[in-house]
């Protein structure tokens, strides 16, 4: 029976995320930490999950979950469950985990993981499951003492059979290699390694630290996957995953300027061999240009682009060819007062469905909407489903048109079709038309926290293509 696995880094009941106080850095995120998994099965018949745990040294973190036929986890098609780690035993998950994790099905399956504090100030971030990583992981944003901001890059080994010797490289906003600032490490199989960037290890990096990096297995061969979490001390967090690739064209289907308090900006590497110049085309019809050497990163801020005073738009950004390849994400904040942040993942390529693991309305106060971007070739029909949840929704169906590079905005409080007045469960998006490809992101945002509790109730996620 074929397997489908995703791999993920999780956290449970205690986990600092490391961005400790030192005499030369800002206080970072810590806190008691704590995860959850959200599974949708994308496959057409029942999915039978495993979820197993391991430590950053590779040895078991539990026995798991769903390994034994009492123990079975069954997701009908299309549906997702939820995983709230730190309400299974110490047996199926170790006291104090922090580690990795591997998602398996015999059904493709998506998965994304929400990290929370328990704490205060509290931190909220999210990032999409990999199913496949790489020996060599991008990696467009990566700060140090910036403005407060300061990151720990996690790194996954793959390989259930051998240890991986690892090198990260970090560069400048110019694309200039920083000497002398290497990370060298070995993980164990199956294992994790955690590097917090504030330390004073990374001085070489110096204050007001702003460019990128690379992380690369040293024998060319093993595949890892990389989650970036970074954080300011009074809890605003942004969390995203490391690019296996770069391709020459990505799209951004959410970007703001003023709206209802949310501004973006969208950061762009250049990971070729040669310099390119980078072209934006903004849904409104505005265009940005930048060229960017190689490994340089360059951060369109949408307020500073030609757009109105309140926008909600996409964007698609091209290169100018040859060897010449590109990573994105963009990040989404707010003001002071009630600083929130996230971040997601720009898309290298679309698809003519789209799966959503994780969406919700007044589910223990956290609501979301989901924006989807048409990549054309003209306007696309898309059925947007909203799947059975565990509160008893039934499902519900309906149909949209969404002009070619355009993207349209979902939120599920005000979606009359989500008749449900709590609901936590998975939407899937299909394409009906002929020959379109689209794209989606969910954000996230606990309404009921915001100016009660201080930190961060924001988080987003980029949604997967099967």
């Amino acid at each position: 029976m074929k397997y489908f696995k995703y791999a993920a880094l999780v956290t449970l009941l205690v986990f600092a995320i490391g961005f400790a106080q030192t005499e030369s850095s800002a206080q970072g995120a810590s806190g008691t930490w704590i995860s959850s998994i959200q599974v949708q099965n994308l496959g057409a018949d029942d999915a039978h999950v495993t979820i197993d745990f391991y430590k950053p040294d590779g040895s078991s973190g539990g026995t798991g979950l769903g390994n034994t036929d009492a123990d079975r986890i069954t997701i009908s098609a299309g549906s997702s469950e939820l995983f709230y780690l730190p309400g299974y035993s110490n047996t199926k998950i170790a006291a104090g985990f922090k580690g990795a994790a591997i998602v398996s099905a015999d059904q493709p399956v998506a998965a994304i993981v929400n990290q929370v504090t328990t704490t205060t100030p509290a931190y909220n971030g999210s990032y999409s499951g990999l199913s496949v990583g790489s020996p060599k992981m991008y990696l467009p944003a990566v700060v140090r003492n910036y403005y407060g901001w300061n990151n720990e890059i996690a790194v996954q080994n793959t390989d259930g059979s051998s240890s991986v010797a690892i090198t990260i490289k970090f560069y400048n906003a110019a694309g200039s290699y920083i000497s002398g600032a290497d990370k060298t490490d070995t993980i164990a199989a199956y294992g994790v390694g955690y590097y917090d960037i504030s330390t004073s290890a990374y001085s070489a990096l110096g204050n007001n630290f702003n460019g990128s990096a690379t992380v690369s297995a040293d024998n060319g061969t093993t595949n890892l996957v990389v989650v970036v979490n970074q954080a300011t001390a009074n809890g605003m967090m942004q969390s995203y995953s490391g690019f296996a690739e770069g391709k020459d064209t990505f799209y951004a289907p959410d970007l703001l300027v003023g709206w209802y308090g949310w501004n973006s900006a969208l950061k762009v590497q250049n990971v070729g061999a040669q310099a390119t110049t980078i072209t934006v085309n903004y849904s409104d019809g505005t265009t940005a240009n930048r060229t960017l050497q190689p490994n340089a990163a360059y951060q369109f801020y949408q307020p500073a682009e030609s757009h109105a005073a309140k926008w909600q738009g996409a964007a698609t950004i091209t290169t100018s060819g040859g060897d010449r390849k590109i990573v994105a994400i963009v990040s989404e904040a707010t003001g002071a007062n009630l600083a929130q942040a996230q971040t997601y993942e720009a898309f290298g390529a679309g698809g003519s469905q789209v799966s959503l693991p994780v969406v919700m309305k007044s589910h223990y106060g956290w609501n979301t909407a989901f924006t989807v971007q048409n990549l054309g070739p003209g306007t696309a029909t898309i059925d947007i489903t909203y799947n059975p949840d565990s509160y008893g929704f039934a499902g519900a169906t309906y149909s949209v048109t969404i002009q070619e590079g355009a993207s349209k905005l979902y939120y599920q409080p005000g979606d009359t079709h989500l008749t449900a007045n709590k609901y936590n469960g998975a939407v899937s998006l299909e394409v009906t038309s002929s020959g379109q490809s689209i794209v989606a992101i969910v954000n996230q945002v606990c309404d009921g926290q915001l100016g009660v509790v201080t930190g961060d109730w924001a988080m987003s996620y980029s949604g997967m293509i099967p």
